[in-house]
């Protein structure tokens, strides 16, 4: 809880004496108090003081390690007992964890059971939360740990500090033997709103232990979940999740999320909203960036499968496309733009475009970072072409297309062809997208086809007909009539 913003602080002291039903006077929160007000707090409700140094740590597990091999527990100081939690999973070397040896463990037990004070509770607790991702190596044990501190819980007064411990397993299901996360699940969902700062609360999953362990498993249930019966609220709490307060939640997890986010789209068989699909779209987009440039694709994207890039892919050329033509809709005020939208939509809502990328001359580059910031990905027309000429560079099986903005044409080539241009350059020349290309209409002396008798899908019906003989590929008039 910062401490360098009083007004703040005051707010975020109120809520949380709110959310957790307390009793608190207007004098409470006055500035001599609230340093107290603050310390009192993390000692009722916070699962343990700070670990210990990583120095601290080896010098209790190498007394722990040596007294076990020389069956010499029984020397073991209460400081040092108090302690062991925290070597529990410790790994030195390939040597297995002490918390593995059933009768170290029993003997800690016993050690609590006569030791029972909120301190040596809550730093147990805090261990099982935090290392909660060793139960499926360790289960018998972490059946025997959650069993001994549910037991405790239970037969805690209201008066006693681990009271709110209690609360928590009981609305959670913390320490579920059989580690069932449903009741967390539902618990983000419908107590904290998939609010976060809200759920930590709720839960006691603060600092670290938002970041690992109990918290952790969560997050793959979610997305176990979203694999199995993909639905509109599960996407929705998976993204309030693992994204929150413009950071990533369990990087390790990132091609798992990536790629659960976008199953629901690996078929037909589930209909989420356009709203959520615009969500799911944005929030991958920002903070993994674009895959179709190579730099993305070897960080954010890598080792993402195929089909969960190709949905993404896909709907990038849905992007590119009205993105294209919002942007040159303010540079050329023609007519002409409504129909050659409606035209290459038309291939775009059939799955029939590979591949979709604009590049901008001067003035429309100016106009999208004005308007969309660093949001696009394009490329830029740095010579040979009008200050306010544009490109949109296709690719439809073997052939690529650019279509020029304003009186341009549009322009084909096979992908054999030298001359055809590659998509996702940063630079590109005017003269390369305008290099020799096919004839389109057969009779017409010249390459490329000009934009004429769009009202009459002149143009339209030439193209159309020339992508069907080299592709194989048909959409109808009636797709692109307007």
């Amino acid at each position: 809880m910062p401490l360098d913003n009083l007004a703040n602080t005051k707010e975020q002291l109120k809520h949380f004496f709110k959310l957790n039903k307390l009793n608190v006077s207007k004098n409470l929160l006055t500035l001599p108090t609230i340093l107290h007000t603050v310390k009192e707090l993390e000692k009722k409700f916070a699962v343990t003081d700070h670990s210990p140094s990583i120095v601290e740590i080896e010098k209790i597990y190498f007394r722990f390690a040596q007294a076990i091999e020389n069956k010499e527990l029984t020397s073991i100081s209460n400081r040092e007992w108090r302690m062991s939690p925290y070597i529990f999973w410790y790994q030195n070397g390939e040597s297995k964890p002490l918390g593995s040896n059933y009768d170290f463990i029993s003997q800690y037990i016993n050690w609590l059971k006569r030791n029972s004070t909120p301190g040596n509770w809550r730093k147990l607790i805090h261990v099982f939360l935090r290392d909660y991702n060793q139960r499926s190596n360790y289960k018998l044990i972490f059946q025997q740990i959650s069993c001994v501190i549910r037991e405790e819980l239970d037969s805690c007064s209201k008066k006693n500090n681990l009271i709110r411990w209690t609360e928590r397993d009981r609305q959670i299901n913390l320490f579920s033997r059989d580690f069932c996360l449903n009741k967390a699940i539902d618990s983000f969902i419908q107590d904290a709103n998939c609010d976060w700062d809200e759920f930590a609360i709720l839960s006691g999953l603060h600092g670290d232990l938002g970041q690992t362990g109990y918290a952790e498993s969560i997050g793959k249930e979610l997305l176990n979940k979203i694999n199995t019966l993909p639905s509109e609220e599960l996407l929705n709490a998976t993204i309030n999740y693992y994204f929150n307060n413009g950071q990533i939640r369990f990087n390790d997890h990132r091609v798992k999320l990536i790629e659960a986010l976008l199953s629901p789209w690996a078929t037909n068989a589930y209909k989420i909203s356009s709203e959520l699909k615009k969500r799911v779209h944005d929030i991958l987009i920002e903070n993994f960036k674009d895959p179709r440039i190579i730099a993305h694709q070897r960080n954010g994207w890598r080792s993402v499968n195929q089909s969960s890039l190709q949905i993404m892919l896909r709907w990038l050329v849905g992007d590119s496309i009205e993105q294209f033509f919002d942007i040159v809709d303010q540079m050329a005020l023609d007519h002409q733009w409504k129909y050659r939208k409606a035209f290459w939509m038309a291939y775009f809502a059939r799955g029939y475009l590979d591949e979709a990328w604009f590049a901008l001359g001067p003035d429309a580059q100016y106009y999208a970072e004005t308007h969309f910031g660093n949001k696009l990905s394009f490329g830029k027309i740095v010579k040979e072409c009008s200050s306010n000429q544009s490109v949109l560079i296709i690719k439809i099986k073997d052939l690529v297309f650019a279509e020029w903005s304003h009186n341009g044409k549009c322009r084909a080539w096979l992908t054999t062809d030298p001359s055809c241009p590659s998509h996702y350059k940063d630079n590109y020349s005017g003269s390369n997208l305008k290099a020799k290309s096919l004839k389109i209409v057969p009779h017409y002396q010249t390459d490329g086809i000009q934009h004429q008798g769009s009202e009459n899908y002149s143009w339209q019906e030439k193209l159309n007909d020339f992508i069907y003989q080299h592709t194989g590929i048909k959409v109808y008039h009636y797709d692109f009539r307007i």
